[in-house]
């Protein structure tokens, strides 16, 4: 999928030049006339950046900046006018209520310049991870885990979560979750990985959070399997329960990438005690009869697949038709980016084990998450019912 830059500009119509340039450099690009019309059209999911002019007819940047603020926004943002003042002005207002400038281009500007923003910040980022050291970026806090709930729900009660990392880098703000991952090289992410490890021992292998009653998902890419087996290993002997502390997650687009010495060491791994999910289920182009050679013991049907499956009739019959299968292969199943309460209900309705999504909660750091893992568990309502939001979660 291409990235996406969103263009809000109510001259929009006359910058065919800016579209032809960014399209010839592989982006996306998508033209709103007003506020109203980006509110209602744009996808946080594949945006780059957005380009505001500064005068939108009654809006000005001033709204638009709120509302990107409001909706957490992510990608880069860049301004631009004929006037410099109210481009200093729009800058400053966006800094006053917590959001990054990526660059001001003044008007009239060229297709030229604006690619040539979106490449400096493109190659600062590309020399960052090239020196990238994943413990230091960790130690100095702008690498750091944060963990989404995990529903069980049989008892209403969370029993597990989804260790995720969340990069805010001093320079470059916020660099989304997939990005950091596609840049990262084979030694990098395999240091992440054993620094998420760390993280679970250091948390949850002893104390209230006893290794036998919770469980933390982390995501291991299958070239790291080769390597990661003999280390995980030497910890476990150090440490014998930190097998049942952990669910390692394997994307089921990386399963068609397996080699044969890295499933045969994920055998190896189930053999010493661990337990492997299949995340993203329903994404990749896994076969069944491929599918059945894992040694896995839950699938996380993915959210594009999940989303609004109450009210589609094929669809309901897909999640069921998984959910089924995982349980005849003897596997746990999980529903990804659960939101909507009906969704839950039909979900609880059909048997699927456990939800994960924003209806129990986001993504949090683990002091919030500690506190509200207690409440939750220790409330005589259930939460599957409700919303559960934490607002200043990352």
């Amino acid at each position: 999928m291409r990235s996406v830059v969103h263009i809000v500009d109510d001259m929009a119509d006359q910058l065919h030049f800016l579209r032809y340039a960014l399209e010839q450099a592989g982006y996306q690009t998508v033209f709103h006339l007003s506020l109203e019309d980006f509110a209602d059209n744009i996808s946080h999911e594949d945006a780059k950046a957005v380009l505001i002019d500064v005068r939108l007819g009654e809006d000005d940047a001033t709204d638009v900046l709120d509302f990107l603020c409001r909706n957490r926004w992510k990608a880069d943002i860049y301004l631009t006018s004929g006037d410099p003042k109210a481009l200093e002005i729009s800058r400053r207002y966006a800094e006053e209520i917590g959001l990054k400038v990526e660059a001001v281009i003044p008007k009239p500007f060229t297709g030229k310049q604006v690619m040539e923003r979106l490449a400096r910040k493109r190659d600062g980022l590309k020399d960052m991870f090239s020196q990238l050291d994943i413990v230091e970026a960790m130690r100095e806090g702008w690498i750091y885990g944060v963990l989404q709930p995990k529903l069980d729900l049989i008892s209403g009660k969370i029993k597990s979560a989804e260790l995720l990392s969340r990069v805010e880098h001093p320079e470059f703000g916020v660099i989304p979750p997939q990005s950091f991952i596609n840049q990262m090289n084979p030694e990098q992410n395999q240091t992440l990985f054993m620094q998420h490890v760390a993280f679970i021992r250091r948390h949850f292998e002893t104390g209230a959070w006893n290794s036998s009653e919770f469980r933390i998902n982390i995501n291991i890419d299958p070239i790291n399997l080769v390597n990661i087996r003999s280390r995980m290993k030497a910890l476990a002997a150090e440490a014998p329960d930190l097998f049942k502390c952990i669910v390692f997650e394997i994307t089921e687009e990386s399963l068609s990438e397996v080699t044969p010495a890295q499933l045969k060491n994920l055998y190896k791994m189930s053999l010493d005690g661990a337990i492997f999910s299949i995340d993203d289920f329903g994404t990749g182009l896994s076969n069944f009869s491929r599918l059945s050679r894992f040694p896995f013991s839950e699938i996380k049907i993915d959210r594009s697949i999940i989303h609004g499956s109450s009210g589609v009739s094929a669809r309901r019959i897909l999640v069921k038709s998984i959910i089924n299968m995982a349980h005849d292969m003897g596997a746990k199943a999980v529903a990804e980016g659960v939101e909507a309460v009906n969704d839950f209900a039909f979900l609880r309705e059909i048997g699927c084990d456990e939800i994960q999504g924003y209806l129990v909660a986001r993504p949090m750091k683990i002091d919030k998450f500690f506190a509200f893992v207690s409440d939750y568990n220790s409330s005589d309502v259930s939460g599957v019912t409700k919303p559960a939001p934490v607002p200043d979660a990352p």
